[in-house]
């Protein structure tokens, strides 16, 4: 990607037709220095004129084509003339209709550039090529971005965009809570400047001061944080209540879960109960904003229950086996008299047993009595049944509802993850390559290696990369993409900005950055910030291409005659937990 101050090429492709193999070589070796030196370098000039007669907007066109014909001497002085000739005359009839709707042709104003560079970012987690946003994303206290978040259009394309499963989830996860307090306060409620509004934003920002209280004293749940955010969008958005009051759900549940406390593991339906009387009786932000005291009300609740039902479980033991002792008196009782009557019969019917006979319709009128009987009960039991199952069943059905929408939003994520990956990208720290044959040992080292050599932790795997590369820790992940994809995170997957690397992990990257200078003998005396500006912090070019091994091309400079005297091949490279090898163009 060419990139002056002011003006970006993102691709030139060329296809030459010659009939001479020599000719195409020659052409072939030598027009690289010819584009660089000669017509990049007017280019630079001629747009810098067109930029002065519009200096408050910015132009993007899709592509230039041009065709070309040179002569058999290969004339460059003369393909030059031609190349810059066409160049001119296209843009030259642009200019002159840009009133008109031209596909491929687009006149913005700074502002709306910024704009669509932030979407850019919320939707693949990567720069556009014509990006010129800050990528550090100074929200809070940068001006630029408060006339972003002022502009009318701002509102509408943020919810939009967050409707999006992928967008929502790179939201929460790469800005701050203050960001997020402000974006969604400067950039969506105070448009609408009502006493709802006005509401909503106090909720918002009692919310906020939980999660950073929580996050101080080390008590936030694993997933918390975005879960509340998460909930605070959805409400915001107004998504389907079952939808909202599942997440909310889950996430009081979380906290139960979390603490293991006697009474929640030996009555978690109890409990899951009462969450979800909670969450009926209460508004969602409301209920964030007081998360602590409502786990605490639905604790004590919970305890006292459980403790009168102790108490009461204590009386019905004792009264139950006083009642056991009076069943087998009177069992004995019984007993005896049944034994005395048998006798007594017995007696008679020996006595009366030629005289009498049994009656059969008798016999017959009675067992059909008895079956009457018990098909009744039988009736009885599968009403009961019925009624049952017919009170459970919504319950039932709007819990496979809840179910179903959330593996649906799972699902979506994953489309959306497939279908916006990118096949080729311009990224930062592609000189990371270079440092290949002591990845493994480093990974092994911070324990980020499982036995079968896949990586446990991708995401704190790749902020160390990003460490050992620049030094930074929680950068944004526009900046972290090449190491996404050396540790297997599809590039437009979302990452955790938040997190710390701890001092043993920062301890090893940094012996390794030593490790790779003594093996290198003419860095052997270098510093590792050398290593890492010179070499490490190179721009590159990685194209994916389905299953095709991956291929990264980076630019050569000056200083890259030193990678002659590495002990270790650059060209083709295998990582354990990668599938495929990948080709360096170094």
């Amino acid at each position: 990607m060419v990139n002056s101050n002011k003006h970006i090429i993102n691709k030139v492709f060329l296809e030459i037709n010659t009939n001479s193999k020599e000719k195409g070589y020659y052409l072939k070796d030598n027009i690289d220095a010819f584009l660089q030196k000669e017509i990049f370098s007017f280019l630079e000039n001629y747009f810098n004129e067109l930029d002065s007669k519009n200096p408050s907007h910015s132009i993007q066109l899709d592509k230039l084509n041009l065709d070309i014909s040179i002569n058999q001497n290969l004339d460059f002085e003369d393909f030059k003339g031609q190349i810059l000739n066409k160049i001119t005359k296209q843009v030259e009839e642009v200019f002159e209709k840009k009133d008109a709707n031209i596909e491929g042709y687009k006149l913005i104003k700074p502002q709306e550039k910024e704009i669509e560079s932030f979407f850019y970012f919320l939707e693949t987690g990567t720069n556009a090529w014509w990006t010129t946003l800050n990528p550090d994303f100074k929200i809070v206290d940068d001006t630029t971005f408060d006339e972003i978040l002022n502009d009318e259009t701002f509102s509408f394309k943020w919810i939009n965009a967050v409707q999006k499963p992928i967008v929502r989830t790179r939201f929460i996860k790469q800005f701050s809570d203050s960001q997020i307090v402000t974006i969604i306060k400067k950039g969506i409620l105070l448009k609408k400047n009502s006493a709802d509004s006005n509401a909503k934003i106090n909720r918002i920002e009692t919310i906020k001061k939980h999660i950073e209280t929580s996050i101080t004293k080390n008590q936030l749940i694993p997933n918390q944080r975005f879960l509340m955010w998460e909930i605070v969008v959805l409400s915001l958005l107004e998504t389907k209540n079952a939808i909202v009051k599942q997440k909310l759900s889950k996430l009081i549940y979380s906290v139960f879960e979390f603490h293991k406390k006697k009474n929640f593991l030996e009555h978690k339906e109890l409990f899951l109960k009462e969450i979800e009387n909670q969450i009926e009786s209460q508004n969602e932000l409301e209920l964030l904003a007081n998360l602590d005291a409502i786990v605490l009300i639905i604790e004590k609740k919970l305890d006292n229950i459980i403790l009168k039902e102790k108490e009461t479980g204590k009386e019905t033991f004792l009264k139950n086996q006083a009642s056991i002792k009076m069943e087998k008196e009177i069992e004995k009782e019984k007993e005896t008299e049944i034994e005395t009557e048998t006798t007594i019969k017995s007696e008679k019917i020996q006595e009366n047993n030629e005289k009498t006979s049994p009656d059969p319709d008798l016999i017959l009128s009675k067992n059909k009595e008895t079956k009457e009987i018990n098909i009744q009960s039988d009736d009885k039991n599968v009403e009961s049944l019925s009624n049952n199952s017919k009170e459970k069943t919504p319950d039932d059905h709007e819990e496979v509802i809840d179910k179903k929408e959330l593996s649906f939003e799972k699902e979506e994520k994953e489309q959306e993850i497939l279908a916006a990956d990118i096949s080729e990208l311009y990224l930062d720290n592609a000189g990371l390559v270079l440092i290949h044959p002591f990845l493994k040992s480093l990974f092994d080292n911070c324990k980020l290696l499982n036995k079968d050599n896949t990586i446990n932790n991708p995401e704190v795997a790749t902020h160390l990369l990003h460490y050992i590369a620049t030094g930074k820790e929680q950068d944004y992940e526009n900046a972290m993409a090449f190491e996404k994809f050396l540790c297997n995170i599809p590039i437009v997957q979302p990452i955790e900005r938040n997190i710390l690397l701890s001092e043993e992990m920062k301890k090893e990257g940094e012996a390794m950055l030593q490790a790779v200078l003594s093996n290198w003998d003419i860095m052997k005396t270098s510093s590792a910030e050398l290593l890492q500006n010179e070499f490490l912090q190179r721009p590159g070019k990685l194209n994916i291409n389905g299953d095709d091994s991956p291929v990264i091309i980076i630019e050569r400079k000056t200083q890259d005659i030193l990678l002659d005297k590495l002990s270790w091949n650059l060209s083709i490279i295998k990582l354990v937990w990668k599938k495929r090898i990948i080709y360096v163009n170094w």
